[in-house]
C-alpha cells in the first residue's frame, strides 16, 4: 500500500525496518520478554520501598488514608509502556463519598514495561494490593499509540493509513468495541484519537491515538478531517 512508504521504523522497537512494514520482523515474529521483578520494587532512585510502605509514607504527608489507587498506562499498543501508580487520599480512606475526595492524585512510582504482558502484572499488583488495603478499585487510564508518530506522505493517502490503523486497534483490543474518531489539536500538534470501550466497563475506555502530525498543512488536515467524519458512518465490525 503506498499509505505505507514513508513508515521506515519500526512501531515496537524504533528500528529501521522494510518501508510497507508497521514493525519489524523480529518484533513481529517474537515478542520482547521483560523479567518480571519478584515484588513490587520502586526504580532505584525512588528508594527500596515497596509500594504498600511508600503508600504509608504518603498517607503520613497528606494526613489522609488511601481512598483508591489511580494508574495511568501510556505506550505503544502491543509494546512498551510506562505504568504510573499514584494514589487519591481522603478524610475517611476507601469509606470517603466520591463527591469528597478533593486532593489530587500522588505519585507512588512509575514502571517501564516493555510488554502488555508486564502491564498486565502491574495493574493485577496494584488490584492485589487494593484488595488486601480494602481499598475502592483501582481507577485505570489507558492511551495506547499505533504506528509511529509523524506523517511526510502525500495527503490524500492519510485516510488509508487511517483505515488500517484503526483495524490493527479493533483487532487487538477485542471485544472493547470502536467509539467515534475525534480530532485533538493541542499545541500546534494534531491528533486522530479513539476510544475502544468494553460494555461491561463504559466507563474506563481506552483511547488509541491512531495518527500524530506536528504543524500539518491544510491538505493533512482537510484528509484527516474527511476520514473522521466517513468513520461516524463506518461499521464498527467491519473488515478491511
Amino acid at each position: 500500500m503506498t499509505v505505507s512508504a514513508n513508515i521506515t521504523h519500526c512501531a515496537r522497537c524504533n528500528e529501521p525496518c522494510e518501508a510497507h512494514d508497521l514493525v519489524c520482523n523480529r518484533c513481529s515474529e517474537s515478542r520482547i520478554r521483560v523479567t518480571l521483578p519478584a515484588s513490587d520494587v520502586l526504580p532505584e532512585e525512588q528508594g527500596d520501598a515497596t509500594l504498600d510502605e511508600r503508600l504509608t509514607r504518603i498517607e503520613q504527608i497528606a494526613g489522609e488514608k488511601a481512598h483508591r489507587l489511580v494508574l495511568t498506562i501510556d505506550g505503544a499498543l502491543g509494546g512498551a509502556s510506562t505504568v504510573v501508580v499514584a494514589v487519591l487520599t481522603a478524610p475517611d480512606g476507601p469509606a470517603t463519598p466520591a463527591e469528597d475526595v478533593w486532593a489530587e492524585p500522588a505519585v507512588v512510582a512509575t514502571f517501564e514495561c516493555g510488554t502488555p504482558e508486564v502491564v498486565a502484572a502491574r495493574v493485577h499488583n496494584a488490584a492485589r494490593l487494593s484488595e488486601e488495603r480494602t481499598l475502592q478499585p483501582p481507577e485505570v487510564r489507558r492511551r495506547l499509540r499505533v504506528g509511529t508518530r509523524g506523517f511526510m506522505g502525500d495527503p490524500t493517502a492519510a485516510g488509508m493509513l487511517l483505515d488500517a490503523r484503526f483495524h490493527m486497534a479493533r483487532l487487538a483490543l477485542e471485544p472493547r468495541r470502536p467509539r467515534e474518531a475525534r480530532v485533538e489539536d493541542h499545541g500546534g500538534t494534531m491528533r486522530v484519537l479513539v476510544d475502544f470501550a468494553d460494555d461491561a466497563a463504559p466507563e474506563a475506555p481506552v483511547v488509541v491515538e491512531l495518527f500524530s502530525e506536528a504543524a500539518p498543512k491544510s491538505a493533512l488536515r482537510e484528509s484527516v478531517a474527511a476520514w473522521v467524519a466517513a468513520s461516524k458512518k463506518m461499521d464498527s465490525t467491519r473488515i478491511f
